[in-house]
């Protein structure tokens, strides 16, 4: 099995796709979302309310050395919980990916490799599902933490 990403043009259609369906599905955006500085998140807990769609990072949440912690926008979908930018290609954020979600006392629940953008669906320990999107861009990859879409 090739376990690096963004090479497999099916895998890719099907994530793409995945991933309209989500963005199709997503609540209207709000303002006012949290961005800690620190890059490693705050300890807001997760709320599956609908007056409150903010969510931010658990502390301890893995960061891909060297990624830079992007601003979230009001014009961003509620499901994102935080952005980051890396020079490092897409194979080698999903193989830290993979390996420090379980590390960190993530469960992995789905991996799907593709050409431009991978997806990788984990839990939280308290049992909630997020999903991290991996997009290619300009030499290097955009890291998205997000909450799964049912």
């Amino acid at each position: 099995m090739n376990r690096h990403p963004l090479r497999h043009p099916i895998s890719a259609g099907l994530v793409l796709i995945a991933a309209a369906m989500a963005a199709c599905s997503a609540a209207p955006s709000t303002d006012g979302r949290p961005t800690p500085p620190d890059g490693r998140g705050s300890t807001t807990p997760a709320s599956s309310s609908s007056s409150s769609p903010t969510v931010g990072l658990p502390a301890g949440f893995p960061v891909l050395p060297g990624a830079v912690r992007d601003q979230l926008q009001a014009t961003d979908e509620p499901a994102v919980i935080a952005r980051w930018s890396s020079d490092q290609v897409g194979p080698v954020v999903y193989d830290f990916y993979l390996g420090a979600l379980p590390e960190a006392g993530y469960q992995t629940t789905g991996i799907f490799p593709g050409g431009a953008v991978a997806v990788i669906l984990f839990e939280t320990p308290p049992g909630e599902s997020w999903e991290l999107a991996l997009t290619q861009d300009d030499g290097g990859t955009r890291i998205e933490v997000r909450l799964a879409q049912p």
